[in-house]
């Protein structure tokens, strides 16, 4: 991975990890879930120092979208400016 991708990779592996911070949502966590996994399933191996090649950032930008979208509708405003990180707190 290139110097140049690594800060996306790097935020996009944040976000994902803030998501686990987050309260589980009494309605929805099932699409919560899936995007999460998303996100894992393409940062996982860069984020880790064990990833080959580039990253496909296109697919990380949209993951990333479709998760902080998912907190915001199932978890809520204060949940989705947490894992966007322009929370200073743990959402709660």
């Amino acid at each position: 991975m290139s110097a140049a991708t690594y800060p996306e990779v790097s935020a996009a592996w944040d976000l994902y990890r803030r998501t686990q911070e987050v309260p589980w949502p009494a309605v929805g966590g099932g699409e919560v879930l899936k995007a999460q996994s998303r996100l894992h399933h393409l940062t996982v191996a860069y984020a880790s120092g064990q990833g080959y090649g580039e990253p496909d950032l296109g697919a990380i930008r949209a993951a990333s979208a479709d998760l902080a979208a998912k907190v915001r509708r199932y978890c809520g405003d204060a949940a989705a400016a947490f894992v966007i990180g322009h929370g200073e707190e743990r959402a709660a």
